[in-house]
């Protein structure tokens, strides 16, 4: 999943010497100096988004929109498998977890009864934040003819935001 967003990301967004030479048409254009095997490459303010001339409809930066998936993927996934470090006890010095496993060792001799009840209660909670940044970009144009004589407005909306998830779990 994670190759083939940053395959359709590096698909939209091209290398060039110069980012601000380029030709505006129907369709955005996304540019950046950076090679694709830079860490900043896609970034935000490393990349221009050339909007289209005249958008047909609201159009938003495809770039930040791959990237935004790419971390949430990112911030998944390693979760997991610190998960799963936690569970084996193989953490890495300064991850740890507020959930207790329990090790327990018993030895007895062929003919001893042995026996043992153990009550365990656990409780988890989980919470993953989620950060969507969104860029919008829109445009109207109208004009009106009236005995040869005429105007034309055009008017185009920008406009960046961005959303904030936080999700639960507990068992």
């Amino acid at each position: 999943m994670i190759p083939e967003l940053k395959n359709l990301r590096k698909s939209i967004l091209k290398t060039v010497n110069d980012t601000s030479v380029y030709t505006r048409g129907n369709r955005s254009i996304y540019l950046t100096t950076l090679t694709s095997e830079d860490p900043n490459f896609a970034k935000e303010k490393t990349y221009n988004w050339i909007k289209p001339l005249n958008p047909q409809s609201l159009t938003i930066d495809s770039v930040t929109f791959y990237t935004n998936q790419i971390c949430q993927w990112d911030s998944i996934i390693y979760r997991n498998e610190m998960e799963k470090l936690w569970a084996s006890h193989k953490a890495p010095v300064g991850n740890t977890s507020t959930i207790e496993y329990e090790n327990i060792n018993l030895s007895f001799d062929a003919g001893t009864v042995l026996s043992k009840s153990i009550t365990r209660t656990s409780s988890c909670e989980a919470t993953n934040d989620v950060v969507w940044n969104l860029n919008v970009v829109g445009s109207v144009e109208m004009g009106l003819t009236v005995n040869k004589f005429g105007f034309e407005v055009k008017n185009e909306v920008k406009t960046g935001g961005g959303e904030d998830i936080i999700t639960g779990n507990s068992t």
